[in-house]
């Protein structure tokens, strides 16, 4: 059982794990990016309209996810530290 006193230790903990969560995201996205973008595209092709994904755009995707996981992480660590 955590004591009142450490349950805001518990926070800045959390935040860091979510930003790596995202990061972890945006790793799959580059990974997996081209089998992602070709299944969408496989499937809106069927749509009027047509939308097609450009090839990069899960990688660009993939980059920004990373960026801000960064920052979160970055964030909760540096709020863990000041408490």
């Amino acid at each position: 059982m955590i004591a009142a006193g450490n349950s805001y230790q518990l926070s800045p903990i959390a935040v860091v794990i979510i930003g790596a969560c995202i990061v972890c995201g945006g790793v799959l996205l580059l990974f997996l990016g081209k089998r992602l973008t070709s299944g969408l595209n496989r499937l809106y092709a069927t749509l009027p309209g047509r939308m097609k994904y450009p090839p990069w755009f899960a990688l660009l995707l993939g980059w920004i996810f990373i960026g801000f996981g960064l920052l979160v992480a970055v964030l909760g660590f540096v709020s863990a530290l000041r408490s």
